[in-house]
Formats: structure tokens, sequence, C-alpha cells
């Protein structure tokens, strides 16, 4: 995802809820564990989370606790194809888009307009 130009790039950082098909939440920002460190207290705060499961990123191991993680390509097909659904209809989104967000809030509305049909969430 890019805002304002081109040049300053943005990732997605997702948490999908596999069982119930939903996501819980995002966050925009850089790939570092900062990043993760906002979603993740954010999570913390709102849900009860037995078991995360995530690819192998390093970033995962240095927030969540070892008896809470797994790495697990069980339901990587459903967090896949959730990208696909936002590159599809958020054309934004899509890897060789010319477009870009103005400003991360703007982005963040979007996708709560996408996710939850309200940005208000």
């Amino acid at each position: 995802m890019y805002y304002n130009k081109k040049r300053f790039k943005k990732w997605l950082w997702i948490a999908y809820n596999a069982e119930r098909k939903e996501v819980l939440d995002f966050e925009a920002g850089g790939r570092e564990a900062r990043t993760f460190d906002k979603l993740f207290r954010k999570l913390e705060r709102r849900y009860q989370i037995k078991r995360y499961s995530t690819d192998s990123y390093p970033v995962y191991k240095e927030l969540i606790l070892y008896n809470k993680y797994r790495t697990d390509k069980k339901y990587a097909q459903q967090i896949e194809n959730l990208n696909g659904r936002i590159r599809h209809y958020i054309k934004v989104f899509n890897r060789k888009t010319k477009g870009y967000f103005k400003t991360i809030k703007m982005a963040e509305n979007v996708l709560k307009l996408f996710f939850w049909g309200d940005i208000n969430y």
C-alpha cells in the first residue's frame, strides 16, 4: 500500500479469525516489530486469544508468548484469499497500481468499510 506518494510504502498487518472467518483488527505501518506491537496490543485488550498461528516472520516471536504461538500453514490459504479479495475490490492495493492513498487515515477508513461496513468500528 502506498500513501501520499508512491515512494512511501506501508504494510498491512491483518488479524484474522480463521474459525469464524472474520477480520478481528488490522494495522497499517512499517514491516518492523513496532507496527505489529500496536496490532498485538489491540488484540490482547479486546479478545481472549488462546493461540496465534502465523507464518515464520521473526517479528512474531518477539512479542507472542511461546505457549500461545505456532507457525502454521494450515490457515494460510484463508488469509491469502482475503488478501486477494482486498487487491481485487480495492484497486489501490493492487500490486501494479498507479493509485495511492493521500493519508493513512483514508486507507484505514476504506479498509474498515470493506471489513465491517462502518468506519466507526
